[in-house]
């Protein structure tokens, strides 16, 4: 069986989507996930995967769309840059 090699991820592109994925905003200005499907699933897999995860939330609810310049927008842009 193969050996995965997980380190910390920073999880850029979840959005606070009920009943997908339901986040909560610490008084650090920091997110956390407090239920839906999707945060289920990241739950399972975090404990059976070895990774760790900072959500951070997209305010502008936009997926993401090409620019002028070739370049993607919103939560695409987002996971282009990681």
């Amino acid at each position: 069986m193969k050996e995965f090699n997980f380190v910390h991820n920073r999880m850029k592109s979840f959005i606070d989507i009920t009943p997908i994925f339901q986040m909560g905003k610490r008084a650090d200005g920091s997110f956390y996930g407090k239920g839906g499907t999707d945060y289920s699933i990241l739950q399972i897999l975090s404990e059976h995967v070895p990774f760790s995860y900072d959500l951070i939330n997209r305010q502008d609810y936009v997926f993401g769309n090409i620019d002028d310049k070739g370049e993607w927008t919103g939560m695409m842009g987002m996971l282009k840059k990681t």
